[in-house]
């Protein structure tokens, strides 16, 4: 009895056996349609337990740097599988999910989250880690299929890195009537009809050197960016004003104290210039150059993120840039130039708005001699030698004021090597300006200051004179050389009458 019993329990054994060694031999048939491309599935699969069912299979990629899962999936339980380039499955059944996530401290001690996927959502495989030497299951036991490789039971979420991104937003309008949002100054039109982004100085707004050069007037240009509510071409002029304060001459007030300088028409610039022009240079180059103006009603100032940019309001055709070029004279008074801007649309309104330009000041003397020849001198008889007013007669000496400033003259001359006698210098000079009845007298190396200024424009007759006391004893020596010095002191302005 007891060998029949016996016999069947060996027969229970062997049948036993052959069921479970058919479950391993499926479970091995399943893993081999996966392509697992670098490493297969048999090398990193652990052991399927009798009777166990699964809900998902997941499929990791191989690369745990990628930013994105490339070819990983989920794949369920059924006949179909998809293929992916990887090295891990998460096999583990449906019974010891909660299991695992009762242990995931001891699957990696660095972890800060568990991932458990139970839907086909993508899972970032950056943040995904196996670490066979620390898995654990505790429910399943050895299986007489050949283990070659451990699995994690959890797939958990190591540190992550945050990407900040700054975000934007520009206020946009829909004009409702004629309106001038920005205006400026800046040097005239270079070659090929391109505009000149620059001024002549780093502060905000306009600021613009005189040519200094006698005759040579300063070429400029005259900017407006307008918008119509009818997206139609305005008539746009610019009107400049001398400063309000200062007069060309005391007996001329005509080129100064607020007077109108210019009146100039506008002309449209095609939209590529004007953004070349506004959004490239000005905005790179000078962007506190241009004048920008307020929204009256919502009490903004416009700016250059909502005239450029693909959505801008160049892009939109909603504003147009009109443009002129003009000129100040050499000789126009330095200071701050008004200069109005005015929009009329096709149905006759009108809206104005100004901004300064500033004239900078600049003094400049010019002489039209290279030497002075004071000729044969007499011991102690002065010598004179007379100027005129004729531009390029060297023998008679001119000077001119070629700057937008009023000025004097500074004169300092060496004493020919004459040296001094009891203390006293062997030489002396006098000098005075145009019509001025008195000379001033100096003497070597000192800085003398002339008493008539030159006001603007000027050309002037400058008259000279010296005097030997006493030649060296050395009658070898007929012929000597020394050295004048010109310079200058910026003088007063001319006030306006009050």
């Amino acid at each position: 009895m007891k060998n029949l019993l016996k016999t069947k329990i060996g027969v229970l054994i062997f049948l036993l056996s052959l069921l479970l060694n058919f479950n391993f031999v499926r479970a091995e048939n399943i893993e081999n349609q996966i392509d697992l491309g670098q490493t297969t599935a048999r090398e990193n699969q652990g052991s399927v337990p009798l009777g166990q069912s699964f809900d998902k299979i997941l499929v990791v990629p191989a690369n745990e740097n990628a930013s994105e899962i490339g070819g990983g999936h989920l794949i369920n339980n059924s006949d179909e599988f998809l293929t992916s380039n990887t090295d891990a499955i998460d096999i583990t059944p449906i019974s010891e999910k909660n299991e695992s996530n009762a242990d995931v401290s001891a699957v990696d001690p660095k972890a800060t989250t568990t991932t458990q996927p139970t839907s086909d959502a993508p899972i970032d495989a950056s943040t995904m880690t196996t670490d066979p030497s620390t898995a654990k299951d505790a429910t399943r036991e050895s299986s007489p299929v050949e283990n070659k490789g451990s699995v994690s039971p959890v797939a958990t979420v190591g540190d992550t890195k945050e990407y900040d991104f700054p975000t934007y937003v520009t206020r946009s309008e829909n004009f409702v009537k004629t309106t001038i949002l920005a205006e400026w100054q800046m040097l005239d039109l270079l070659e090929d009809d391109n505009f000149s982004e620059t001024d002549n100085s780093m502060l905000g707004g306009a600021q613009i050197l005189p040519s200094g050069q006698y005759g040579v007037d300063k070429n400029f240009s005259v900017c407006a960016l307008v918008a119509d509510s009818q997206e139609m071409k305005n008539e746009v002029s610019a009107t400049i004003s001398y400063p309000d304060n200062v007069a060309y001459a005391a007996n001329q007030t005509e080129r100064g104290c607020g007077k109108q300088a210019r009146q100039l028409t506008l002309s449209e610039i095609d939209d590529n210039t004007a953004s070349l022009l506004i959004c490239d240079e000005l905005r790179s180059s000078n962007n506190n150059l241009i004048t920008w103006n307020k929204n009256e009603l919502e009490k903004y100032t416009y700016n250059y993120s909502q005239v450029c940019g693909l959505g801008g309001f160049l892009a939109e055709k909603k504003v147009k840039l009109y443009c002129a070029s003009t000129t100040l004279a050499f000789d126009d008074p330095a200071g701050n130039y008004l200069v109005e801007i005015s929009s009329k649309n096709i149905n006759n309104e009108i809206v104005t708005s100004s901004s300064n330009l500033k004239y900078l000041e600049l003094t400049v003397l010019e002489n039209d001699f290279s030497d002075i020849q004071y000729g044969m001198v007499t011991q102690n008889v002065s010598k004179y030698l007379s100027g005129d007013q004729t531009w390029d007669n060297a023998e008679h000496p001119t000077v001119r004021n070629a700057g937008n400033t009023r000025l004097k003259i500074n004169i300092w001359q060496n004493d020919f090597n004459l040296g001094k006698t009891d203390g006293s210098w062997n030489v002396s000079y006098k000098a005075k300006i145009g019509n001025d009845p008195v000379y001033i007298d100096y003497y070597p190396e000192k800085t003398t200051t002339l008493n008539s200024p030159l006001n603007l424009g000027e050309t002037i007759n400058i008259d000279l004179a010296i005097l030997i006391l006493d030649y060296p004893e050395n009658k070898d020596q007929v012929s000597f050389s020394g050295k004048m010095i010109l310079t200058t002191t910026r003088e007063n302005d001319f006030l306006c009458k009050q």
